[in-house]
């Protein structure tokens, strides 16, 4: 599985992710829940196979908050240490560079969180293992 096999992401736009991208970012990332795919340049070895999708993730609004993918994404750009996923992911983002990101807009948060189970499924029974960016104790 690499983001060109990923059906709702063939007609999707990719963008920079990086700090220096932020304001591009912000402008066309929705409030709306959705999940988000995290891509490197190039493809890499895996357990079994190759990729290039170094993280899957979801977003989702909360509980009447309008939070959403712009939210989440602001939050990596602008993450800590004790933010432990966010942290992890821009520190390999800036340290390698290459990263691109795009995201599927959901309708309910309960199908955001089902596109990424799914996602995340998918991608463990082709790779046997998560995405490199996704823990690997959670369970899915």
């Amino acid at each position: 599985m690499d983001s060109k096999s990923i059906t709702d992401l063939k007609s999707a736009t990719w963008y920079s992710f990086s700090r220096s991208n932020e304001e591009e970012l912000m402008k066309v990332i929705s409030h709306l829940p959705g999940v988000y795919v995290i891509r490197r340049n190039e493809h890499f070895d895996r357990l079994v196979g190759i990729t290039d999708i170094v993280y899957i993730g979801r977003a989702t609004t909360g509980k009447g908050k309008r939070k959403g993918l712009h939210r989440r994404i602001r939050g990596y750009l602008h993450t800590t240490p004790r933010r432990r996923t966010s942290y992890r992911v821009m520190y390999w983002t800036e340290k390698l560079g290459g990263f691109e990101i795009a995201f599927i807009i959901c309708n309910t948060d309960d199908e955001a969180i089902e596109k990424e189970i799914f996602l995340l499924r998918n991608f463990e029974k082709e790779h046997a293992e998560l995405p490199p960016f996704n823990r690997q104790g959670d369970k899915i």
